[in-house]
Order: structure tokens, then sequence, then C-alpha cells
């Protein structure tokens, strides 16, 4: 767990460790937490090495054992929600695909007009 590491990284001695996350994480399940967390963030079950790999990376960095990890790779029970959707037109209906700045919007002004531009500015 995160906690352990944390703590041996602080020099925390191992038998106090033992005894404070025994005490206090004792009665929570972590396979129970984990699958809670992919719930939050939304995972979906991999579908091929790569996803895997990169849901076990995430799940590490947020502090589960590798065990418990792997075990919820291979027996994937996380609820799913539809995916969303792709493309950014199709999440953000309202927001054209590339706004413009304003000096874009110049440039492509003046070559529509017919009118050569410089994309330097000039001082």
């Amino acid at each position: 767990m995160r906690v352990v590491q944390d703590l041996k990284a602080k020099g925390v001695h191992p038998e106090v460790i033992g005894k404070a996350v025994g005490e206090t994480y004792g009665e929570i399940d972590e396979q129970k937490l984990a699958c809670e967390f992919a719930e939050r963030k939304r995972l979906v079950q991999p579908k091929d090495q790569k996803a895997a790999a990169r849901t076990f990376r995430m799940m590490a960095r947020a502090g589960f054992s590798s065990r418990v990890i792997m075990k919820m790779l291979r027996n994937w029970n996380v609820e799913d929600e539809p995916s969303p959707p792709s493309s950014r037109s199709a999440r953000w209906p309202n927001r054209c695909p590339r706004a413009r700045t304003n000096r874009e919007t110049a440039v492509a002004a003046r070559v529509v007009a017919g009118r050569r531009t410089s994309l330097c500015r000039r001082s």
C-alpha cells in the first residue's frame, strides 16, 4: 500500500508501520477500494495489453498493490458506463472544431480578399 511506502521513505521503523497500518486498515478491503477507484475514474475493461498496462500503471500510482491490480484485471467486475463520444464536436456540440485567434481570422480574410499578407509582424 502507498501508506506503507510513504512511511518507509520517511524512515519510520517497520514494526511501527506494521502496527499502525494493521490497526488503521485492518478491516478495509483493498480489492473493494480498487473497484471503487476504477468506477470513480470511469475505467473501462482493457481490450488489449497496452490498455491493461495503462490501467495497471494508473492504479499503481494511486497506491494499490500489484496483487490487487492483477486480480482486478483478471476478474473485471467494475460497472461499465457507456463510453463518452470520441470526437470533440460530439462532446461539445455548440463549439466550433477549432477556434481561430483574431490574427488568424484577419489573415484568412486577407487571403480570401485576394491580398497577399505576411505572417510576420512588422514593427
